[in-house]
């Protein structure tokens, strides 16, 4: 079998108002990756815990030898709002929304670097990094990439109609391993119609003329805009392609799990704001969130026996924790 490409390091950004998203997020993580190196890309606030209602919900996150704390948001503050930002001109792009989407990139770069410099200093090999937005919840390991593959992007999977207004792929769930993509992803975004995101179609476009784009398969960053907003058909046909069955890992081929599967292989990940509380929630994704928390319910149940999935265990209680 070809090598692949395993993910050497991963990075998110959050502010104070997504704190427990930031949360869900490391404690997935976690489950599948106990070690990994973490680049949060944060407010000085959260790094050194100055607002008492953030710090004891942070302290697993400062309790990680592997997180590093990056304070690249300060700029953007002290009340850091999209809505503003969205009316705000931009530094570097068109506007302040803008250049704040892109310290992904400027993250991901010091991941490269960093991860470059301390785990693999006698190595040619540049390490492969993801950034992820803090919304994710892992559900199973993170995907890896094919030997040939510069980058690897997550297709929305939408009605064409939407993709010409947000883009072709997600800017939430981006992997590479070389600088150029980021310099690609960049001079697009300068004339993006849709922020960071519709630029990744040059990123794209440019690396599948190569043959060194990987799409991720449908399994992995399943948002709710695939279930409500599909490709092809409605929302319960999209619905139908899910199925709950026992899974046994590779690592563990004697143990099964149940596990919910998207066409016919296990769910990855899930993108969608499951710490969003009240009339905060748009009515899609709590219908959205509902669901899959029903599904996540079932495979976690103790009552399943030998079948319970003990990762989605994990997760769930993160998932059940009340909100502060």
């Amino acid at each position: 079998m070809p090598r692949r490409k395993v993910i050497d390091a991963v990075c998110t950004m959050a502010t104070r108002e997504c704190a427990e998203e930031l949360v869900l997020f490391h404690r997935s993580l976690r489950v599948y990756h106990p070690t990994l190196p973490l680049y949060l890309g944060c407010t000085t606030e959260m790094r050194d815990e100055v607002s008492p209602a953030l710090a004891p919900m942070l302290q697993t996150l400062h309790d990680d030898a592997h997180v590093r704390w990056v304070c690249c948001l300060d700029a953007y503050g002290p009340c850091i709002s999209r809505q503003v930002m969205e009316c705000a001109p931009g530094v570097w792009y068109a506007t302040r929304h803008t250049d704040f989407m892109m310290e992904k990139a400027n993250l991901m770069e010091l991941a490269m670097r960093d991860t470059h410099t301390t785990t693999a200093p006698a190595s040619s090999a540049a390490p492969t990094v993801a950034f992820l937005d803090c919304d994710v919840t892992l559900l199973h390991e993170l995907p890896t990439m094919p030997a040939t593959a510069a980058v690897a992007l997550s297709p929305h999977y939408i009605r064409q109609a939407d993709e010409s207004l947000f883009g072709r792929f997600n800017g939430g769930y981006v992997v590479t391993d070389t600088p150029e993509v980021l310099w690609e992803w960049r001079r697009a975004t300068a004339t993006s119609r849709y922020f960071d995101q519709a630029s990744l179609e040059h990123v794209a476009d440019v690396f599948g003329q190569r043959e060194a784009l990987h799409r991720l398969p449908g399994q992995h960053n399943y948002g709710f805009w695939r279930l409500l907003q599909p490709q092809r058909g409605g929302t319960l046909a999209e619905a139908k392609r899910f199925s709950i069955k026992p899974w046994a890992s590779p690592k563990a081929p004697a143990t099964d799990a149940l596990t919910i599967h998207y066409d016919g292989h296990p769910l990855c990940s899930l993108h969608t704001h499951f710490r969003l509380h009240g009339a905060n929630t748009p009515r899609d994704v709590r219908l959205f969130n509902d669901l899959l928390l029903r599904w996540i319910e079932t495979c976690a149940a103790a009552g399943a026996g030998r079948l319970q999935n003990h990762g989605y265990a994990a997760v769930l209680s993160g998932l059940r924790e009340p909100a502060p």
